[in-house]
């Protein structure tokens, strides 16, 4: 696939695939610019040094907010028309989700139900865990039906975020 002449290929990071047809990446943040002695070793490894190539490169580019649009005009002096912004989602007019076996088994186990909060990311200290917890508890004196579910990477913050919940990664 690589070197090939894909019509098409999109990267969901800022990084491009390594083809001859149109090229599109996704930039979630730009973290990594303003702050790169916080960011992880891949943001300050791969995307940092290539990045300013690598939009300029790309056919297309798309964001998921108008915040990152912005940065990136204003920043790296990108044309409005390069960049789309595609929100973080699911349109649940033309997906609708089926609860297959295997979800519910996990959900029991856990003791997760419908309602729940979902957090997904990395326990890296620019994702402010701690403070997701103390609101979340904030939370459970008006419901102490909700639970918390934070699922992503393991970061500096874990060892933190599973001593105060009292719970271990699934």
């Amino acid at each position: 696939v690589f070197g090939t002449k894909l019509q098409l290929t999109h990267s969901p990071s800022p990084l491009l695939c390594p083809t001859n047809g149109k090229k599109i990446i996704t930039v979630h943040d730009l973290f990594f610019t303003d702050h790169p002695e916080l960011a992880d070793d891949e943001a300050r490894t791969l995307f940092l040094p290539v990045l300013q190539k690598t939009l300029q490169q790309a056919d297309a580019v798309v964001v998921v907010s108008a915040f990152v649009k912005e940065a990136l005009m204003e920043k790296f002096s990108l044309p409005h028309q390069k960049i789309s912004v595609i929100p973080h989602g699911v349109n649940t007019e033309i997906f609708h989700a089926e609860e297959k076996s295997t979800d519910r088994l996990v959900w029991d186990k856990y003791d997760i139900h419908p309602g729940y909060i979902l957090f997904i990311g990395s326990g890296e200290p620019r994702k402010n865990l701690p403070r997701l917890l103390d609101a979340f508890a904030l939370l459970c004196r008006e419901n102490s039906e909700a639970v918390l579910v934070i699922a992503g990477k393991p970061g500096k913050d874990t060892p933190v975020i599973q001593k105060r919940s009292g719970q271990h990664p699934l």
